[in-house]
């Protein structure tokens, strides 16, 4: 009788423990799957020529110039020197932007011979000169996150 009791409380206990993973994993799979919006305006603009890319970043590694290091890129017009866009269904996390004004609409950065940009260039965060991640991430936790970026001329 022993022996079929401890058999009984040794399949509770897995079954117990099974029924916790699966719990476990699911609370996980919730907390992965948390997704908000980044609403981003474009202020500055020289004009309203040609279009502007915006470039979101989830990682410092090519930030803020490697735009093939994007995570996501999405092109915007632009109207009376503002432009507005977002990423929808980004997964909370931390982030930067890099929005560039492609006076040429060509699709990518125009720079000179050493490498600076002959179109207009500005991040979130809104770091002058050569930003950094540090400087310029920011934390998506929220339904919407609404960015305002400047662009800046050299």
């Amino acid at each position: 009788m022993a022996s079929r009791s401890n058999a009984i409380l040794a399949s509770c206990a897995v079954l117990l423990v099974v029924a916790l993973a699966v719990v476990s994993r699911a609370d996980r799979a919730g907390a992965e799957t948390r997704k908000g919006k980044i609403a981003i305006t474009v202020t500055g603009l020289a004009n309203d020529d040609g279009q502007v890319i915006l470039l979101l970043y989830d990682d410092k590694k090519g930030f803020p110039t490697k735009t093939s290091k994007a995570w996501k890129r999405r092109v915007v017009g632009i109207e009376k020197k503002k432009a507005h866009g977002s990423f929808a269904s980004v997964p909370y996390g931390t982030y930067a932007v890099t929005a560039i004004h492609d006076e040429d609409a060509n699709g990518k950065l125009l720079t000179n011979l050493i490498g600076m940009p002959k179109e207009g260039v500005g991040v979130s965060g809104n770091a002058s000169g050569m930003p950094k991640w540090k400087k310029a991430k920011f934390v998506l936790d929220g339904q919407v996150e609404k960015l305002k970026i400047r662009i800046r001329y050299l």
